[in-house]
């Protein structure tokens, strides 16, 4: 079957339209991710996530390569997982384990952090951050 070159170019143009949409969205809530508190800071870092994800691989790729949001995606996830130590939960140690993948590479703070105390008897801790 013949493709409908208008069609094709419709497509194109849409797909354009929604790339440059989620890049412009991306940027406003890489910003936000310096919010003080994590009451505002869960739902921006929510948002980047959910936005990469939604991105064609080679765009998240090329994205995640972006030392500014890496930086700042990493320190949110950081953040978060010593907001919510306090319950000793998965969550904590999710937003934890996601800050090292990004990039955040100070072991020695993350085992000195006096909000993620709660967290260093369980062994998922151990295994993100490494033994003491």
């Amino acid at each position: 079957a013949r493709r409908d070159p208008t069609r094709a170019a419709e497509a194109r143009r849409q797909a354009d339209t929604c790339r440059t949409a989620l890049a412009q969205s991306l940027q406003r809530w890489i910003q936000s991710l310096a919010a003080p508190d994590a009451a505002a800071l869960a739902p921006a870092t929510q948002r980047v996530e959910d936005t990469l994800s939604a991105l064609a691989p080679a765009d998240r790729d090329a994205r995640l390569g972006e030392p500014t949001l890496r930086a700042a995606l990493s320190d949110a996830h950081y953040r978060l997982a010593c907001a919510r130590a306090q319950d000793a939960g998965e969550a904590a140690l999710d937003h934890l384990a996601r800050a090292f993948d990004l990039g955040f590479a100070d072991r020695e703070r993350a085992r000195r952090e006096p909000d993620l105390a709660p967290l260093r008897a369980l062994e998922r801790f151990r295994e993100i951050v490494g033994g003491e």
